[in-house]
């Protein structure tokens, strides 16, 4: 089952089984399952918690506060693993299978007796000393100037940047230079690419690569130099129940072992004590012993009686040990002046440095010391010198000094200086480059706004007469964001003038187009042309071109006056159509509602107008074609004196129909037939 550990401010306050079948909320809202204090960073909901898809899911509450994951604030997460997130000054840390090790917040309180058991379990659990990370700043002596407590984060951030945790007050030093990270009470230092490098325990550090860090180790940045302190907690206390030993003691003749215990020295709080040591180099047994919540009063009162039995044994070990150091001296110096010298065989050593004079050996590790000197003042040049001397002296000697801590050493800060003296030369002439560059950009600078003056009075400046107003300094920087942005404007400026040259040429075209199709429908009607002129007048209206002369409005009265002077012939025709029609003169009426149809093609009544005036004109031919097929039917197709004759009959046929007449047709096929035509 999983498990959810809270602390606040480093101590335990709840531990909860989580059940898979229940959501959890944490807040500081009553009633909630996982309830926090009322602390700013921690809403009434902060977040839930519940389980799905084989994983417990996390997801925030609250509108404005976050939760804290691998140092970046997060909204939801899934948990897949032992994992710990935070809400400041919270820690809360997830396990995926757990079983509960201290009673959870669901849990009945434990008993006195099991308390008492439990508390005095803890007062001998090794490990529970409880340690605060310090930055100490030192100076060259490593004298103490001042303290940074690292706490209630979980990174901390050091340079010149005044928001950093750690400043450096070194304008030289990146703005962040580098950070502590604390993970798993473990603490790691990282050097954030800075400019100068981060050195720890005089090695420099890779950058943006963890390091382990412990007690007492030394940071250095430039001239700063720091120490990484973990400091106990209870120190402090004690190391103030430690009674000073009186000056009597220490010149009295009678040998005496001080006793912490001993009743007449108990801890007087009033007196003055020397300054407490870094915790680093304290012996870390009497720290123990010092923090030891064991050493209780039933503990001293059995050592003071252990220790006065003593005292008369250690008199006695004392006077023997004095005997047996008289023995050795007097061995020794047997063995080295009165005895006579014995054949040996020699000693081969491994080690490279063993045919060296010690005394030498011993000046050159000074010099050494002298080039380490030298470098940390950043005398480069003196440093490299001093380590140079060294390493021609081992190939004069022929040792094989790579294989030696010292010669490690010695290479590593010859290595070192060189490159510091390249960096100072690359500094240089970055420094002189870019003196260089800043007068050149003044007089860059200068020019540019000069011309631009002069382009913001004449807009229409061209591209040449720019290039020569700038031709003395453009070799300087033809990339120069001035100047770039002169050309464009002169370029902007060109190309706008292009743009409105070819629109007013596109115009002209369009305008001409516009006229064109209007001309046209002017000579549609006068062709004549009625509908196919309203149609070309149409075209006009529908088109999407300039039109300056007004030839759209004029092509739809254009359009307006057609129709009615179509109209007016319309009702024109008709109307004479239908007093020929009553006048019995059918063809000449058909014909008009013909010339009526022309001229209004959708009038569809006049087609059946002239559906029924040929009716009507059919009913008076017929009995005429019925006497001329009579007379047809006895031969008297052609005429003669004094009798009628079919042909006669067909003529009259022909003159009284219209040609798409149904006795039209008849009476001009059968005249064709007997040539008659």
């Amino acid at each position: 089952m999983a498990l959810l550990k809270v602390k606040k401010n480093g101590k335990y306050i709840h531990q909860i089984e989580l059940d898979p079948a229940l959501t959890y909320t944490a807040g500081r809202k009553e009633g909630v399952e996982i309830l926090l204090g009322a602390e700013k960073a921690v809403s009434r909901e902060h977040f839930s918690l519940k389980y799905s898809d084989d994983y417990w899911h996390l997801e925030v509450l609250s509108k404005f506060g976050d939760v804290i994951y691998q140092n970046e604030k997060v909204k939801n997460i899934s948990f897949s693993e032992d994992t710990i997130f935070f809400i400041p000054p919270y820690e809360f840390e997830f396990y995926k299978n757990r079983s509960v090790g201290l009673p959870s917040a669901t849990e009945n309180p434990p008993s006195p007796e099991t308390e008492n058991q439990n508390d005095e379990f803890e007062k001998t659990v090794v490990g529970k000393i409880e340690t605060i990370p310090q930055i100490q700043f030192v100076n060259e002596d490593l004298h103490l100037q001042k303290t940074i407590s690292l706490t209630h984060l979980k990174e901390w951030t050091a340079g010149r940047d005044p928001n950093c945790e750690i400043l450096i007050d070194d304008q030289r030093v990146s703005r962040k230079q580098f950070k502590i990270k604390s993970l798993h009470s473990e603490f790691f230092l990282v050097d954030l690419g800075s400019v100068n490098g981060t050195i720890l325990n005089n090695k420099n550090i890779v950058p943006n690569e963890e390091v382990k860090l412990r007690s007492g180790d030394k940071i250095q940045v430039l001239d700063t130099t720091m120490l990484f302190e973990l400091k106990n907690s209870n120190f402090d206390k004690g190391l103030m129940a430690l009674q000073p030993i009186p000056l009597e003691e220490l010149n009295s003749q009678e040998p005496h072992v001080p006793s912490l215990y001993e009743p007449q020295n108990l801890p007087n709080l009033n007196s003055s004590f020397p300054p407490p040591m870094s915790s680093h180099y304290m012996d870390p047994n009497l720290a123990y012993q010092l923090n030891d919540p064991l050493n209780n009063q039933a503990q001293l009162n059995s050592q003071i009686q252990e220790e006065d039995d003593e005292s008369l044994k250690k008199k006695k070990i004392r006077m023997v040990l004095i005997g047996v150091v008289f023995l050795v001296l007097a061995a020794v110096f047997y063995t080295e002046v009165l005895a006579p010298p014995t054949s040996t065989k020699p000693n081969r050593s491994n080690d490279p440095f063993a045919k060296m004079n010690p005394n030498e050996l011993s000046l050159l590790k000074q010099r050494k010391e002298i080039a380490n000197d030298y470098y940390f003042k950043k005398s480069f040049r003196l440093a490299l010198d001093e380590t140079q001397k060294i390493l021609k002296r081992f190939e004069e000697l022929e040792i094989n000094f790579k294989k030696t801590k010292f010669g490690q050493e010695v290479e590593e800060l010859d290595k070192k200086s060189a490159l510091a003296i390249e960096a100072e030369k690359e500094i240089i002439e970055y420094n002189t480059k870019q003196e260089e560059q800043r007068k050149n950009e003044e007089k860059l600078t200068q020019i540019a706004d000069q011309c631009a003056t002069k382009l913001k009075s004449n807009p229409s400046m061209t591209m040449s007469e720019y290039d020569n107003c700038i031709a003395s300094v453009i070799y300087l920087n033809p990339a120069h964001p001035k100047i770039q942005s002169a050309k464009l404007k002169i370029q902007q400026a060109e190309e706008e003038k292009l743009r409105k040259m070819a629109e007013n040429k596109v115009y002209r075209e369009n305008v001409s187009k516009l006229k064109w199709i209007y001309k046209k429908a002017v000579k549609t009607e006068q062709e004549g042309n009625f509908l196919q002129a309203i149609e070309d007048y149409k075209a006009v209206l529908k088109q999407n071109l300039p039109d300056p002369e007004g030839l759209k409005k004029e092509s739809n009265s254009k359009i307006i006056s057609i129709e009615k002077m179509i109209s007016m012939k319309s009702i024109s025709f008709v109307q004479e159509a239908e007093k020929l029609a009553s006048e019995k003169k059918y063809k000449e009426a058909i014909q008009r509602l013909k010339a009526a149809l022309k001229v209004n093609p959708i009038d569809m009544t006049l087609d059946q107008k002239i559906t029924l005036f040929k009716r009507e004109l059919a009913k008076e031919i017929k009995p005429i074609w019925e006497e001329a097929t009579i007379e047809e039917t006895y031969s008297q197709v052609e005429c003669t004196e004094n009798k009628s004759c079919a042909i006669e009959k067909w003529k009259k046929i022909i003159l009284m129909d219209v040609q798409d007449g149904e006795y039209y047709i008849k009476a001009f096929t059968k005249l064709k037939k007997y040539g008659a035509h």
